[in-house]
């Protein structure tokens, strides 16, 4: 963070012709998605281009009047080398002279991923800062400077990769605490008033270049449009916002949906009431599944194919039995009535369990003051323990003689009586000394371990507290 001195130099009005229009324009858009109230903090990301300076400027001519505090961010991506370096001067200089607080940050590109795409890394890196800073100094709002003809060029790629009507919607007016004010101006509207202005801003030539899909999009393809209709530009922008306003409710349906059928939400993994899934129109299936996606933060948008599987999944009738569903690291798993929802993750090396038990050591009196129904602890009999107390996860195979049952019995086909989803038996921490298993945790203990009138010494084990669940 970098606080500026005031200088000389006058701050921006918006009050000439070409400024009363953008005031106009920017109106409109807080009329229509809210305007930020009075006193709050707005974080301006500024690259130092023409969209994201009048959008800075626009702000700090607003702000008088609401009372506002303005922020300017700067990301140098450290991709164009000097003229990276110039765009991060610029910006100085512009929050210098008009006394604007300026936060900065560099990226480093040998820090991503050989596989990542360079463009969406230093997209997530370039959001995560903003969202970061506006956390760390209290700032309201985020406010970018994306405009109609971005808008329009958005729904142009949609078009062209046919990517279906989640990417038709376009550029969302608002997402969370991030603003678009200059979301009805045109790029011919943002220089003339930059020019009216007189506020100069930095030129990034790869904009221009047809090496990229959009800039090939802005210098051939949409040109070709409006020879053939004129106002393509506005038309397509419109069509994204009126996309957008219906996907905004659906996305909201959607989030109903999951909420009512959710049944436990912890560490990333959701468990969902199959039954409640049934209970709507499969149009809401596409925005369930990103609700979904979302919840357990899988980035990636839901495939086609898993979006007719998790409607095939959800509208049959599978009682008691199993289905799965997986795209990526994501993962659908469903058994007995439930299903589990989470990133599928790698085994630990070190073969840890999730679930610290800890064991203690008394002399007893009186068996029958212990309870045997308590599904976070278990006691047994400490002449009946042979050797070292350990906890380990279910492995095939493993068997033992549940108290008060004759024989014994498969751990797997216990844990099936006992209702519990296919998918969470294996995560279910198993106590056992040298002889086998003592205790699944939430489930009868061994047969042999319990305690009797001979019983002097018991040994219990105890769950820390919230270190698994005791309804499972």
């Amino acid at each position: 963070m970098v606080p500026r001195k005031s200088t000389t130099r006058p701050l921006p009005t918006l009050t000439g012709p070409v400024g009363q229009d953008m005031k106009r324009l920017v109106d409109d858009y807080f009329d229509r998605y809210g305007c930020p109230r009075r006193g709050s903090r707005i974080l301006a990301a500024v690259s130092g281009g023409p969209d994201s300076m009048a959008v800075l400027a626009v702000l700090v001519a607003m702000a008088p009047a609401h009372r506002w505090t303005i922020g300017v961010a700067h990301v140098n991506h450290g991709l164009r080398g000097a003229q990276s370096d110039g765009d991060e001067r610029h910006v100085a200089q512009a929050a210098q002279a008009w006394n604007l607080v300026l936060h900065t940050y560099r990226l480093d590109p040998s820090k991503k991923s050989t596989r990542e795409n360079l463009h969406v890394w230093a997209r997530r890196e370039r959001y995560g800062f903003f969202d970061a800073i506006a956390t760390r100094h209290g700032y309201n709002r985020i406010a970018l400077g994306h405009h109609l003809n971005d808008r329009a060029e958005t729904v142009a790629a949609a078009f062209l990769a046919a990517d279906g009507t989640f990417a038709l919607s376009g550029i969302p007016p608002v997402r969370g605490h991030i603003i678009r004010p200059l979301f009805d101006a045109t790029h011919e509207n943002i220089l003339d008033y930059l020019r009216e202005s007189d506020i100069r801003f930095r030129i990034d030539p790869s904009n221009a270049s047809s090496r990229y899909e959009r800039g090939r999009i802005r210098a051939e393809i949409l040109p070709e449009w409006q020879r053939h209709n004129p106002n393509v530009v506005e038309g397509l922008a419109r069509l994204g916002e009126q996309l957008w306003s219906q996907r905004h409710y659906l996305e909201n349906q959607a989030e109903r949906v999951v909420i009512r059928a959710t049944m436990r939400s912890e560490r990333g993994t959701l468990l969902l009431d199959t039954g409640r899934l049934r209970r709507y129109d499969s149009v809401l299936d596409p925005f369930v599944l990103r609700a979904l996606f979302g919840r357990v933060g899988m980035e990636a948008p839901p495939a086609p194919a898993t979006v007719e599987r998790f409607r095939r999944l959800r509208t049959s009738d599978l009682g008691g039995g199993e289905a799965a569903i997986e795209q990526g690291r994501f993962q659908m798993l469903h058994s007995k009535g439930v299903l589990r929802v989470t990133l599928r993750q790698e085994p630990r090396a070190d073969g840890a369990v999730a679930a610290p038990i800890e064991f203690t050591m008394s002399a007893i009196a009186d068996t029958q003051c212990f309870r045997g129904d308590d599904r976070a602890a278990a006691r047994f009999d400490c002449d009946t323990v042979q050797g070292k107390l350990a906890v380990r996860y279910p492995r095939p195979g493993d068997r033992y003689q549940p108290l008060g049952l004759k024989g014994t019995k498969k751990l797997y086909d216990l844990l099936a009586d006992r209702h519990v989803p296919s998918f969470e038996r294996c995560t279910v921490p198993v106590v056992v000394d040298e002889l086998g298993i003592l205790w699944p945790v939430g489930h009868p203990i061994a047969h042999r371990a319990r305690l009797t009138k001979r019983t002097r010494r018991v040994v219990e084990a105890r769950l820390r507290e919230g270190s698994w669940n005791k309804e499972s």
